[in-house]
């Protein structure tokens, strides 16, 4: 899924892996001059079935990272398996 904010200056994309496997992802960005740094967050755990509780309270935890655009537009990344992924990135 993707979304624009009203400004236009922010493209917001999201991506899932319910797999436990991970999943190769190349993605083309158009519609400008993007910032060749990616904001990354990605939420993952163990299994489509891992919760928090007292005993594991990160089983299911976010991490933060960065990503590249290249020249072309073209985002290439990894998704975790069973993981819910965002990628932010703005204009120049």
């Amino acid at each position: 899924m993707a979304a624009v904010s009203d400004d236009g200056q922010t493209l917001v994309l999201r991506y899932q892996n319910p797999n436990s496997s991970p999943v190769a992802l190349n993605v083309s960005v158009a519609g400008g001059q993007w910032a060749s740094l990616v904001t990354v967050r990605t939420l993952s755990g163990p299994s489509l079935a891992a919760n928090n509780d007292y005993d594991t309270p990160c089983a299911v935890c976010p991490t933060n990272s960065t990503s590249t655009i290249a020249p072309s537009g073209e985002i290439t990344s990894t998704l975790t398996p069973f993981s819910f992924t965002v990628m932010t990135m703005r204009k120049r």
